[in-house]
């Protein structure tokens, strides 16, 4: 139905780059001690980056390239420079010096973004094509993965297989991950104007919807629903097919609620975990104030990555990303770390915001996605997840060298 032209050899090389950044998927490699080690299918993007710049090629850069890839090497190893501080005061232990790697290396897929961008120059519009037809593939491949491969499929959660395989970060970190898919769709759907997209669309949303998981829903409605409302302002035909789509829902809830309680079910309780008098957070408050009083305690450089589970037993990280990197590095790395990201978010803004009203479009839906990646911070680590991370880094930047790219 929908067919991408791979004009060149180095459009594919594009391609296959966008396909290993969205991947839902990791690599097991092992362990560090108790604690599992793996690696996404974009970390191998990463990797041939590195063995690129280091035995093959450089390129010359503008002032504002070489600018973002020099603040991103400094706030790169200023972290690493914490974790091996780390190692020293622990009599030479390795693990808080890779577990700093293991955290800051998302940040060095702003090379690998550049070295896409010099060897091969995809424009916007390759970008745009190009991620929609991916995220739009990989959700058919999702829906598709379960009903063949999840023996519980449809009372089970949804989303936690892909070709038989589990899905990294299942079900809270994924959840949010498959927003990046939302955004993508949005554009492309905005670039192209065809509607036949717009039931994928729908599937990725009953696939987060099944995820049963609260920060997935946040992040899929802020992505989705400031967008939705603005097109069906701008479209009596949009306005049709939603309110023709919530009849039908509607409809189909009312006779078959016997036989689609049990997949309800699970979304009721979470609705009233959130909504009804015992409000819950799963236990991560009494978690959240342990990490408090720590961070009260050590609160300028924090613990230089020494393990979470050495003073709160039983747990390895907060679960909330601002204490997280608070009880890690402190207010000074805490500092460096955000200003660091929103430096980022702020060149590639003002960039895209410059241009036409696509390039608008691309800003706006992925400042969507960064509010919700940013508020669900508050419930969960989302850019301790490196699939979300790397993704998050890798095409901001990439974006970014684009509308640099075009304004030159």
């Amino acid at each position: 139905m929908y067919k991408v032209s791979l004009s060149s050899g180095r459009n594919f090389v594009v391609l296959i780059s966008i396909v290993l950044v969205l991947l839902p998927l990791s690599l097991p490699v092992g362990n560090i001690g108790d604690k599992p080690i793996d690696l996404t299918y974009s970390d191998l993007l990463l990797a041939i980056s590195f063995i690129y710049f280091l035995f093959v090629g450089k390129f010359l850069a503008s002032r504002n390239e070489r600018k973002l890839l020099l603040i991103s090497v400094f706030t790169f190893s200023f972290i690493v420079f914490l974790g091996g501080i780390g190692s020293i005061l622990k009599e030479g232990d390795i693990l808080p010096f890779l577990s700093s790697i293991r955290f800051a290396k998302h940040i060095l897929f702003v090379f690998s973004a550049f070295l896409i961008y010099k060897l091969y120059r995809p424009s916007l519009d390759t970008l745009i094509t190009y991620t929609g037809y991916v995220s739009l593939w990989l959700i058919v491949v999702l829906f598709l993965s379960d009903v063949f491969f999840n023996p519980q499929f449809p009372s089970s959660r949804w989303g936690g297989v892909f070709l038989g395989f589990e899905t990294y970060g299942f079900p809270n970190s994924i959840a949010v991950f498959y927003s990046f898919y939302i955004c993508f769709i949005l554009i492309l759907l905005f670039s192209k104007k065809r509607m036949l997209i717009i039931p994928i669309l729908l599937l990725i949303l009953g696939i987060i919807f099944f995820t049963f998981s609260r920060s997935g829903w946040v992040t899929a409605l802020i992505v989705l629903l400031p967008v939705m409302i603005y097109s069906s302002l701008k479209s009596k035909r949009l306005i049709f097919i939603n309110i023709s789509l919530l009849v039908f829902l509607v409809v189909c809830i009312s006779f078959f609620f016997d036989k689609l309680f049990p997949i309800i079910e699970p979304w009721m309780y979470k609705v009233d975990t959130i909504t009804g008098k015992d409000i819950t957070v799963s236990g991560r408050d009494l978690i959240w104030n342990e990490a408090i009083k720590l961070i009260y305690d050590q609160p300028l450089f924090g613990y230089l990555f020494f393990p979470f589970s050495n003073y709160v037993s039983g747990y390895d990280t907060p679960h909330q990303q601002y204490l997280e990197i608070l009880y890690k590095m402190g207010l000074v790395g805490f500092s460096f770390y955000f200003l660091y990201l929103f430096y980022l978010y702020l060149v590639f803004a003002k960039a895209g915001w410059s241009g036409n009203l696509l390039r608008k479009v691309v800003v706006t839906s992925v400042s969507l996605l960064t509010l919700g990646i940013m508020i669900t911070n508050f419930g969960q680590p989302n850019f301790s997840f490196s699939l979300l991370s790397n993704a998050y880094i890798f095409f901001l930047s990439l974006y970014y060298f684009v509308f640099l790219g075009e304004l030159n």
